[in-house]
């Protein structure tokens, strides 16, 4: 599994009690689980059989907003656990009939489950070099190279021969229990045991005591020197540490507005100015997002504090503007020299053609007396306050998202746009106003009232049941006293 800690681990009990299940089973109990596991499998595969995804990728509404394919084998993990009680299920409630279904299925399970897992004990290193895509990274001897090879081989022929332990001692309890030489309560004890045993040991492989702390030792993030220094500014501003990596370390957010952090639900916008600007130090960018501090690397590996003074602030008027055709010029529009030349937030917003009718007769010139200000700032509103002496361009360092914010003048909705790929703009008349922008998620109020309406119907649905429940108990305990 590239990129994450560990893989989609089910047990080989389970997996055994699964294809158990499968042969135990009529058709309509077993085939939907079987469909939708294959279905699940073959997506998470994603571009190891990148035909299949892209059908699903432009033909599935929403399928597109997956964070990673491998997250749709939850279907999996559920189908598999379904199957191994459906088919322990089937052998509580066997007949004189299904004596011979369960001894073939309990014999084919074996030998599937079983002999795969042997086989893989017994050949598996054959099929496999066992390297890895960073081996020729680390620059280590080759003699090195190749031992850890042989220790990723001995581990797979480990982990097989113990997968092979577990099938055989849970075809053994399933045949114990079929031949009626052990209750079901044992049945069901030592299968918890079995599952136990297998899962638990390759969980605190990914997982261990070390990785649980106290809530409160969890969450206390101390503040550095640097921090307290930054804290004095009481203006408002955005600040990137480089003394972690500050797209994937969120700490800094703790104290201060952050450029960085990380949330799995990322804009790709945002992820593109990372990888084409921010991540290439292109300061234009991070002056246009009123980085006005830096945590950097300092004397005995401390952070230190650089103040960045070109930061452009939370708003700004313009007085020009760069049309482009399309995203990819708007992004490319963000380049620069870093020697005074190419793309200048302070003067210059750059925007997408197809916000052209917001703008129409209107040409920005450079005023020096005027002015936005940032008055009142929440996560879900922003209030501003302008002057100027006539109609302009305003860029905001917020990030544009029209899917739930709305803006007014004075009250009054106006329409605003994108500017430098991820900002927001706005087109302010002359005079003093008052700028607000907030954010309402669209059609919240009747997802809530749909919500509350649906707990409604369990809770009284539930309170019915219980009420009917408890008056048909009392109707048969007067019938018996009757008689």
């Amino acid at each position: 599994m590239p990129s994450t800690d560990g893989p989609v681990y089910l047990g080989a009990c389970l997996v055994f009690l699964a294809v158990f299940g499968l042969f135990v089973l009529r058709g309509r109990q077993k085939w939907w689980i079987v469909a939708a596991s294959v279905l699940a499998i073959f997506l998470a595969w994603g571009r190891h059989m990148m035909w299949f995804t892209n059908l699903f990728l432009d033909y599935f509404p929403m399928y597109n907003k997956f964070r990673t394919v491998s997250m749709i084998l939850v279907i999996v993990e559920w189908a598999v656990p379904l199957l191994a009680v459906l088919g322990l299920a089937r052998l509580w409630t066997r007949d004189d009939t299904d004596g011979a279904r369960i001894q073939k299925g309990l014999k084919w399970s074996l030998l599937i489950v079983g002999g795969l897992t042997l086989l893989l004990g017994i050949f598996g290193p054959m099929f496999s070099s066992f390297t890895g895509a960073g081996d020729e990274a680390m620059g280590l001897p080759e003699q090195v190279v190749a031992a850890m090879q042989e220790e990723r081989a001995s581990l797979m022929r480990t982990d097989a021969f113990r997968s092979l332990f577990f099938v055989a001692v849970t075809a053994g309890l399933v045949w114990l229990f079929a031949k009626e030489k052990i209750k079901r309560g044992w049945l069901v004890a030592g299968l918890c045991v079995i599952v136990v045993a297998d899962l638990f040991p390759v969980d605190k492989r990914y997982v261990s005591a070390d990785d649980f702390h106290p809530k409160r030792q969890a969450l206390a993030i101390p503040m550095t020197e640097a921090d307290k220094l930054i804290l004095q500014d009481t203006t408002d501003y955005r600040v990137a540490n480089f003394t972690l990596n500050p797209f994937t370390d969120a700490t800094t957010s703790y104290y201060h507005r952050s450029v960085g952090g990380y949330h799995a639900a990322k804009l790709r916008r945002y992820q593109d100015l990372i990888d084409h600007h921010l991540s290439r130090n292109n300061m234009a960018v991070y002056d246009m997002l009123n980085t006005k501090y830096f945590i950097i690397p300092g004397e005995g590996g401390q952070p230190a504090v650089q103040r960045n003074p070109y930061a452009c602030g939370s708003a700004w008027f313009v007085d020009s503007i760069a049309w482009v055709e399309n995203a990819d010029q708007e992004i490319a529009a963000l380049d620069n020299d870093g020697k005074g030349g190419g793309f200048d937030p302070h003067t210059t917003a750059v925007v997408d053609r197809r916000f052209a009718p917001q703008l129409e007769g209107l040409d920005p010139k450079a005023d020096s007396a005027a002015s936005i200000a940032l008055t009142e700032y929440r996560v879900n509103r922003q209030t501003y306050k302008t002057r100027a002496a006539q109609d302009g361009v305003a860029v905001l360092s917020e990030i544009y998202y029209p899917k739930g914010w709305t803006a007014t003048i004075d009250g009054r909705p106006a329409e605003y746009f994108r500017a430098d790929y991820v900002l927001r703009a706005i087109r302010v008349p002359a005079g003093e106003h008052t700028v607000e922008f907030s954010f309402a998620a669209p059609h919240f109020g009747l997802l809530v009232a749909v919500t509350r309406a649906s707990s409604a119907i369990l809770l009284f649905g539930a309170l019915g049941l219980m009420i009917g429940i408890g008056m048909r108990g009392c109707k048969r305990n007067e019938e018996n006293g009757g008689e």
